[in-house]
C-alpha cells in the first residue's frame, strides 16, 4: 500500500466504520422497505465476478468520474488497523463494540477475498462489491433494525487519544430496485470530533437477492445514489 493511500484509508477509516454502521442499522420502515425475502415481483440476478467488475471499472468514467480497481489486500491493513482500533476503544453503549466491528468496511479479514474494490478520481468515491456474502454479513443486514436501536448514536475514545467521537446515522431506503434487492438504502453519518472538528459521509446499498452486495462510499447523497444507480447498469444488473 502507497503511504499515500494508506494516509487515506486511515484518515477515511473511523468515517467508513461510521457509514458502514448503517448497514447492520436502520430503524426506518425496515419492515416494509427492507424485507428479508424477495417477494413473489422479484427476479433472478446475474452473479458479479471479477471480470464483470473489472470490465465495468477499470479506467472508465461513472459519472464523470473515472475509476480504477484498487487491489482487495489493500484492504487488509485497514481492517486489521480498524479491529485494533475497537480492541481497544471505550465505546458505548456497551455492546456496540460487535456492531462497529461489523461495520468497519462490513469486513472481517476472512471476508476480504470476496470483496472487489474500485476508487474514483474526484471527488473520493469507492464502490465496494461483495460477491458472496458470509452468513455473518447477511445476519447482520438482518439485525439492522435491533442494531440501530441500540446503536444508532454511540461514542468511541481509545486509549491514548486526546478526544472522543460521537457518531450519528440517519437512514432512508431507496427506492426502485425491489424486483433486484432484499434491501436498499441511503445512509447519511455525521460524526463529531470532542476537539470541536467533524466530519460527514454517505453509503448507498443494495443487498442483492443473490447475496451479493453493492456498496457506495462518499461525501455526497447525490453523487452516492447516482453511482449505484450507474454502477449496477455498467454491471448489467436491470431495475425494476
Amino acid at each position: 500500500m502507497t503511504k499515500k493511500l494508506t494516509k487515506t484509508c486511515l484518515l477515511g477509516m473511523v468515517g467508513i466504520m461510521a457509514i458502514s454502521l448503517a448497514a447492520c442499522g436502520d430503524k426506518t420502515n425496515s419492515s416494509s422497505d427492507t424485507p428479508a425475502n424477495p417477494s413473489p415481483s422479484t427476479k433472478a440476478v446475474k452473479r458479479i465476478s471479477k471480470d464483470d467488475f473489472t470490465k465495468a471499472f477499470s479506467h472508465k468514467k461513472i459519472d464523470g468520474h473515472t475509476f480504477v480497481i484498487q487491489d482487495n489486500s489493500q484492504l487488509r491493513p485497514v481492517v486489521d488497523n480498524l479491529d485494533k482500533t475497537l480492541s481497544q476503544a471505550k465505546i458505548s453503549p456497551a455492546g456496540c463494540d460487535a456492531a462497529l466491528r461489523q461495520s468497519s468496511l462490513g469486513l472481517t479479514s476472512h471476508e476480504i477475498s470476496d470483496t472487489l474494490v474500485a476508487v474514483s478520481d474526484k471527488p473520493s468515491t469507492r464502490i465496494i462489491v461483495t460477491t458472496a456474502m458470509s452468513d455473518r454479513q447477511k445476519k447482520a443486514y438482518k439485525s439492522q433494525e435491533e442494531q440501530t436501536s441500540k446503536c444508532g448514536h454511540t461514542t468511541l475514545s481509545t486509549q491514548g487519544v486526546n478526544h472522543g467521537l460521537e457518531i450519528n446515522i440517519k437512514a432512508s431506503p431507496i427506492k426502485g430496485y425491489e424486483n433486484i434487492s432484499k434491501q436498499a438504502a441511503l445512509f447519511d453519518v455525521s460524526i463529531k470530533r470532542s476537539t470541536g472538528t467533524s466530519d460527514h459521509g454517505y453509503q448507498a446499498y443494495i443487498w442483492l437477492n443473490n447475496d451479493q452486495a453493492i456498496r457506495i462510499f462518499g461525501r455526497d447523497a447525490g453523487i452516492v445514489k447516482s453511482t449505484l444507480q450507474s454502477a449496477t447498469k455498467a454491471l448489467g444488473i436491470a431495475k425494476k
